[in-house]
C-alpha cells in the first residue's frame, strides 16, 4: 500500500515555509508584481532569506550541505512558497532541479569547482539552457530525427569549447551565476548522440543577457534572452558524455521529478486562490446569508477541493513511482501529471476569481494575480500538448514516425 503522508521532518519544513511565506513573501509580493520594470520585481532581500533558511541548497547532498530533499519534499516546499508567489517558487524550484542534475552529471572534479561555487554563494542562482527561437519544448518528444531544433553550436578549439548561439525564455537567466547550456557538438550524428551539455559561468567572455521578457505572471522571476557570441569556456566544463547531453535532459526531467515539481508549484497557486476564495464565501453576505451557504458556491468550492486533492495525490504518485524499487518506473506519469495539476490549477485560479465577482478582477485584491500566474504553467516546464505527446508514445510504444 503506498502511504503519502508526510514525515514529521516534512511537517516542520512546511511549517518554516508557511512562516517565511506569511511573514516575507506575502508583504512585497504585490508591490513586485506591479513594477512596471521586469527587472525590478526580482527580490534579492527574499533570495537570501530563504537562504539563510535553507531553502536555496535544499536538494543539495548532506555532505554539501544541503538536506537532500527528495521529490516530494520539494514538493511540499514548492507548492507552500507557491502560496505566496509563484514566480518566486519558480526561481527555486529551478535551483533545486539544476543543482540536482549538476550533482548527478559532474564528475569527482567538476563537483569539486561548481558545487562550492554554488553553496558558498547565499546569492547564486541557476539556469539551464535548452529553449531557443527556433524552438522549445519539442526536444521533448523522443524522435529519432537527424536535425534536433537546437541551433546553437559548441566546437572545441585549441583544448576550450567555444559556444554560439541565442536561448530565450530561459528561467533565472540575468539573475544566475552558473548555466547549464545545451548545444550542438556532433551535427552529423543523430538527435541522442549531437547535443552535449556544459556548464557556463555568468562572466564566461562572449556571454551575455539581451531581453528580459515583460510577462503576464510569475513576474518575480527572470525569464530572458541568453546570447553566446564566441563564448569561451574550459574543454573540463563540458558535464556528462559528449554527445548524450539530450539523453541526460530526458533522464534529468524524468529522475530529478522535473515536471512533477513543475506541477506542485503551480498547485500551490491554485490552493491559494481556493483558500481566498473560501474565505471570502464564509464573509460575503449575499442574500442574507453568507456566500458559503449558497448552494451554488458551496458546491464549486467542493468541486475546487476535489480537483486540488486530486492534483496533489496524481504528483505524489509519479514522485513514488519514481523513486520505487517495488515496481516498474512509468515514465509517463511524470508529464501526465504536470499536465493535469496545471490544467486544475488554471480551473480553480479562474473559478475562484469568478467566486470574487466584480472585486476578483481589482487589482486590490490578489485573485487577477493568481489567475495570470497559474496560466503561465499550461506552457512553462512543456507546452502541455507536447507532454501528452510524449507520455503517448510511452504508453502506446507509438512508431517514432508519427513525430517527425
Amino acid at each position: 500500500m503506498v502511504d503519502f503522508k508526510l514525515t514529521e521532518k516534512q511537517l516542520m519544513l512546511r511549517d518554516v515555509v508557511r512562516k517565511f511565506v506569511r511573514e516575507e513573501v506575502i508583504p512585497v509580493r504585490a508591490e513586485l508584481d506591479r513594477e512596471p520594470d521586469p527587472k525590478k520585481g526580482f527580490s534579492w532581500d527574499l533570495l537570501r532569506k530563504a537562504d539563510a533558511i535553507g531553502l536555496r541548497t535544499l536538494s543539495l547532498s548532506e555532505e554539501d550541505g544541503g538536506i537532500e530533499a527528495d521529490i516530494i519534499t520539494r514538493c511540499v516546499v514548492g507548492e507552500e512558497l507557491a502560496t505566496g508567489d509563484l514566480g518566486f517558487a519558480v526561481c527555486l524550484d529551478q535551483v533545486w532541479k539544476i543543482s540536482a542534475g549538476i550533482a548527478h552529471l559532474c564528475n569527482e572534479e567538476q563537483r569539486g569547482r561548481f558545487i562550492p561555487l554554488f553553496r558558498d554563494d547565499p546569492e547564486c542562482l541557476l539556469s539551464i539552457a535548452i529553449t531557443e527561437p527556433s524552438g522549445g519544448s519539442n526536444y521533448i518528444v523522443p524522435i529519432e530525427r537527424k536535425d534536433s531544433t537546437l541551433q546553437a553550436r559548441a566546437e572545441l578549439r585549441d583544448g576550450r569549447w567555444v559556444l554560439n548561439g541565442t536561448k530565450h525564455f530561459i528561467s533565472n537567466a540575468g539573475l544566475s551565476k552558473l548555466y547549464l547550456i545545451f548545444a550542438v557538438t556532433d551535427p552529423e550524428k543523430n538527435v541522442y548522440e549531437r547535443v552535449s551539455a556544459f556548464v557556463v559561468p555568468h562572466d564566461a567572455p562572449g556571454f551575455s543577457i539581451g531581453k528580459v521578457e515583460d510577462k503576464m505572471g510569475q513576474r518575480l522571476v527572470w525569464n530572458s534572452t541568453m546570447n553566446m557570441e564566441d563564448c569561451t569556456i574550459p574543454e573540463e566544463n563540458l558535464v556528462g558524455q559528449r554527445g548524450r547531453g539530450m539523453v541526460d535532459v530526458l533522464r534529468f526531467l524524468a529522475e530529478e521529478g522535473s515536471n512533477i515539481q513543475a506541477g506542485a508549484t503551480v498547485l500551490g497557486t491554485a490552493r491559494a486562490a481556493y483558500e481566498a476564495a473560501l474565505e471570502h464565501a464564509n464573509e460575503r453576505f449575499i442574500g442574507g446569508k453568507t456566500m458559503i451557504h449558497h448552494q451554488l458556491v458551496h458546491h464549486r468550492l467542493a468541486r475546487m477541493k476535489m480537483r486540488l486533492d486530486a492534483a496533489r495525490a496524481y504528483l505524489y504518485r509519479a514522485a513514488y513511482n519514481i523513486g520505487s524499487a517495488d515496481e516498474e518506473t512509468d515514465w509517463s506519469m511524470p508529464p501526465m501529471s504536470k499536465v493535469f495539476a496545471a490544467e486544475v490549477s488554471f480551473e480553480v485560479a479562474k473559478e475562484a476569481m469568478e467566486l470574487f465577482g466584480g472585486y476578483g478582477y481589482m487589482k486590490d485584491y490578489p485573485m487577477e494575480k493568481y489567475l495570470r500566474d497559474a496560466t503561465s504553467f499550461l506552457h512553462s516546464d512543456g507546452v502541455n500538448d507536447v507532454l501528452l505527446l510524449r507520455a503517448a508514445r510511452l504508453l502506446y510504444e507509438l512508431p517514432a514516425e508519427l513525430y517527425q
